[in-house]
Formats: C-alpha cells, sequence, structure tokens
C-alpha cells in the first residue's frame, strides 16, 4: 500500500512541476500571440499597396505570392517574438507543441481517472495513462 502511495505522489509532484512549467509557457505564447496581432496589423498596412497594385494589374501569381508572404511574416513574426522571450528558437517550438500535448494528456487522465473512480475500467488502462502522464512529464522536463 505505501508503494502506491509513493507512486501516487511522486505523479502528483510531477504533474504538478509540469503544470507549473506549462502554465509559464502559455504566459510567453499569449504575448507572442498579441505581438502576431499587432505584426499582423503592422504587416498588412505596409503590404496593401502591394497587394491591391497586383491585384489591380491582374497579376494573379504575384497577388498570391504577396498574400503568402504576408502569412509567413505574421508566422514569423510570432515564433520570433517567443524566441527572443524564452532565448531559444528550440526551447518556444517545443513549449508551443507541448502545451497542447499537455492539454490532451490531463484531459485523458481526467477522463480516465472518473472512469476507474466509477469502477468501469481496467486497472491496467489507469496505469498506461500514468505511464503516459509520466512520459509527457519527462519530455516538459527536458525541452521546457
Amino acid at each position: 500500500m505505501s508503494e502506491q502511495l509513493d507512486f501516487s505522489q511522486y505523479l502528483y509532484e510531477r504533474r504538478y512541476n509540469a503544470q507549473s512549467k506549462v502554465d509559464e509557457a502559455r504566459i510567453i505564447k499569449r504575448k507572442a500571440m498579441v505581438a502576431g496581432a499587432i505584426g499582423a496589423v503592422v504587416i498588412f498596412a505596409i503590404m496593401v499597396a502591394f497587394i491591391l497594385g497586383a491585384y489591380d494589374r491582374e497579376q494573379v501569381a504575384l497577388f498570391f505570392a504577396l498574400v503568402v508572404l504576408y502569412f509567413a511574416l505574421v508566422v514569423a513574426t510570432f515564433y520570433i517574438y517567443g524566441a527572443i522571450q524564452l532565448k531559444s528558437f528550440g526551447k518556444f517550438y517545443h513549449s508551443v507543441r507541448l502545451i497542447s500535448k499537455w492539454e490532451d494528456v490531463i484531459e485523458a487522465m481526467d477522463k480516465i481517472e472518473a472512469k476507474y473512480a466509477e469502477k468501469t475500467l481496467h486497472p491496467a488502462d489507469l496505469e498506461k495513462m500514468e505511464k503516459r502522464l509520466v512520459k509527457i512529464c519527462d519530455e516538459i522536463d527536458n525541452k521546457m
């Protein structure tokens, strides 16, 4: 019984540490999204004359190239701002990816625990989910 309690406490601590790192990364992601939105407005204000000029001259290829360039610049603004905040592009990229992965795992874990509490789930499925949670916690510790 004490082994189960120890693992439960270990799992709780890992989950708490990972959640705190994810919360910090969410704040930086929101700031990067705001910077991306501001960048979108500024870039649009700069590029609108070129885009409309290509449209008026019926240069379809140039028009679509400028539209694609616009979206690429907006996405680049998001990632560059986040990379500057975390001082690493790779760290920011992994943070964005792991935030959504963490949310999916926590949602699935809550469903599994509810089914286990109702006694409609096999204990092996709960252990499998706990191993998945520990794996994502390790990934968060290593990459965030």
